[in-house]
C-alpha cells in the first residue's frame, strides 16, 4: 500500500513538473510574440520617419514660365498607316477587325 502511495505521489509530482514546463513554454511563446510585435512596430515607425525625411529632402519644385505655354505646338496632320505586312501574315481566314 505504501508503494502505491509513493508511486501516486511520484506521478503527481511528475505531472506537476510537466504542467510547469508547459506553462513556462507557453509564457515564453507569449513573451517572444510580444517582443516580435514590438520589434515590428519599431521598424514601421522607423520606416515612417525615414519616409518623412526623404519627403523633406526633396526640395525640387517644378517651375513653369509663361513662355512654356506661348509656343505653338505642331501636330501631325497625317495618321500613321497600319502595317500591311502584319495583316498579310494574319491571312488565316479570321476577321479580327473591331468594326460594328
Amino acid at each position: 500500500m505504501a508503494t502505491k502511495k509513493r508511486a501516486h505521489v511520484c506521478n503527481e509530482e511528475e505531472e506537476e513538473e510537466e504542467e510547469e514546463e508547459k506553462m513556462e513554454h507557453f509564457f515564453a511563446l507569449l513573451r517572444n510574440f510580444h517582443e516580435a510585435l514590438n520589434r515590428r512596430k519599431d521598424e514601421l515607425r522607423q520606416e515612417q520617419k525615414d519616409a518623412k525625411i526623404r519627403r523633406k529632402q526633396s526640395s525640387w519644385v517644378p517651375a513653369f514660365e509663361w513662355a512654356d505655354f506661348n509656343e505653338e505646338m505642331e501636330f501631325q496632320s497625317q495618321r500613321p498607316t497600319p502595317c500591311k505586312r502584319k495583316q498579310e501574315e494574319r491571312d488565316d481566314g479570321l476577321d479580327l477587325r473591331l468594326t460594328l
